[in-house]
């Protein structure tokens, strides 16, 4: 009979402690996003135990649960932390060797997640020369994803031309600005005419140009702007005035 109650509280509580386990084990995912260079993933997933409590329509992310720090190159969970409501824990920020919540959950900047391998942030590139920049924006797998060529004009910098292309390498969209100087121009005060370009999958589909009286002024189309499907027809065409800055000299 005693060795009956000591086999029941035994079986009694490896039971209680399964379903405690279960219960704060944590299934699905909530969201997932990746680190710059994909090395890593962060992902956060409900506490088992919330399925069974009610909750108003769209409030999912009211739930707690555990947010996972995964290697993606060893798949592997590298470390994890609890969080009381979910949703304020989406914005994770990456550095070059530890990651980190904005907030009071863990891991935050005081007490971060390090990272065994560092990761390659997106960077930029500056090459000046002859009164002329030249700023590069790359992203963290060495893709060009900007080029900016600025010049110093009414004694400060000034973009002249602008190219963007995304991740294959084909250009997105593309401007040239010229500037219009007098003896009472300024760094803010310098008419300008631009010049811009659009593309889609390398193909060129708008052409169009404006002129404004200073970098923060109202912008004013002038010129012809047209716009092609894939196969270069024409789908669309406007016929502005003349571009009003002409007219003055530069």
């Amino acid at each position: 009979m005693h060795k009956k109650i000591i086999v029941t509280l035994a079986v009694s509580l490896l039971c209680f402690i399964v379903a405690v386990v279960l219960m704060f084990s944590t299934s699905g995912k909530y969201y997932k996003t990746f680190s710059p260079d994909r090395q890593y993933s962060v992902y956060a997933s409900k506490y088992f135990y919330e399925r069974f409590l009610f909750k108003m329509p769209g409030g999912s992310g009211d739930a707690s649960g555990k947010v996972y720090l995964y290697d993606e190159i060893k798949h592997q969970v590298i470390n994890s932390a609890s969080v009381a409501i979910m949703w304020t824990i989406t914005d994770i920020q990456w550095e070059e060797d530890k990651a980190y919540f904005v907030g009071e959950d863990a891991p935050t900047i005081s007490n971060p997640w390090l990272l065994p391998r560092a990761i390659k942030m997106p960077y930029t590139k500056t090459e000046e020369q002859d009164n002329i920049k030249t700023v590069k924006e790359y992203s963290s797998f060495d893709k060009i994803q900007s080029i900016t060529i600025l010049k110093s004009i009414s004694s400060c910098w000034k973009p002249l031309s602008y190219q963007a292309f995304d991740d294959t390498g084909n250009k997105i969209s593309s401007w040239t600005k010229r500037y219009f100087q007098s003896p009472n121009s300024t760094c803010d005060f310098t008419p300008y005419f631009m010049h811009a370009l659009e593309f889609d999958k390398g193909a060129l589909v708008k052409e169009y140009s404006y002129n404004a009286a200073c970098d923060d002024c109202e912008t004013f189309p002038c010129g012809t702007e047209s716009t092609w499907d894939h196969d270069g027809k024409v789908i669309a065409k406007k016929v502005y005035k003349g571009c009003e800055i002409f007219k003055s000299k530069p």
